[in-house]
């Protein structure tokens, strides 16, 4: 087997380990909503990004939310701190997913949301409330949807990570396997240096 083609299986499995990594982590920022895909309005789920929320920064949360009737609108609800009243923002579209956004809070806040949703027929649905406290100022995440992966203007890396959210089990399997295929393909190449040198 050629340098060439050793290095080139060795750098495929580093990304492969690097994507499976990110999936499995990715996913791990994730909070299923209370309902069923068989209700007329139904908040399937909710996330935040970052997944820690730290100071300095805006806290994206991003709601999928499917209908039978067209829906209306989304809003976001949050509060902070000692605060007795909420905040309500409409949230923006994006397909079958809605973006809002919660302001920067000082680092040791805790700041409590939830996500209303409701349809053209009168139906509308809510989603458990959510709280997070406010960590130390920190390097900064890069942001994901729910079962979507986003990287603006980059459509094939966010398909690919999406994919492997959604298949972890397969993930695994394929990593390990090309562990092994990786493993096999250094002996080989060792075997070939030493009986070169001789």
């Amino acid at each position: 087997m050629s340098r060439w083609l050793s290095y080139h299986i060795k750098g495929f499995i580093m990304a492969f380990l690097v994507l499976m990594s990110l999936a499995i982590s990715m996913s791990s920022s994730i909070r299923l909503a209370k309902g069923s895909a068989s209700d007329p309005l139904t908040i399937i789920s909710v996330s935040s990004c970052p997944a820690r929320p730290y100071e300095g920064v805006d806290v994206t949360i991003i709601a999928q939310v499917q209908s039978s009737a067209e829906i209306a609108h989304v809003d976001l609800h949050y509060r902070a701190g000692n605060e007795s009243s909420w905040t309500v923002t409409e949230m923006t579209p994006r397909g079958e997913y809605y973006i809002g956004t919660i302001p920067s809070y000082k680092e040791g806040t805790t700041v409590w949301y939830k996500v209303y949703a409701y349809d053209v027929e009168g139906h509308y649905a809510v989603s458990p409330e959510y709280s997070y406290t406010v960590a130390a100022r920190k390097t900064e995440e890069r942001c994901t949807e729910i079962k979507q992966v986003y990287f603006p203007g980059i459509p094939f890396v966010s398909d690919a990570i999406t994919w492997a959210v959604k298949n972890r089990d397969i993930v695994a399997g394929v990593g390990v396997l090309l562990i092994i295929v990786g493993a096999c393909v250094s002996f080989v190449e060792r075997r070939r240096r030493r009986r070169s040198e001789r």
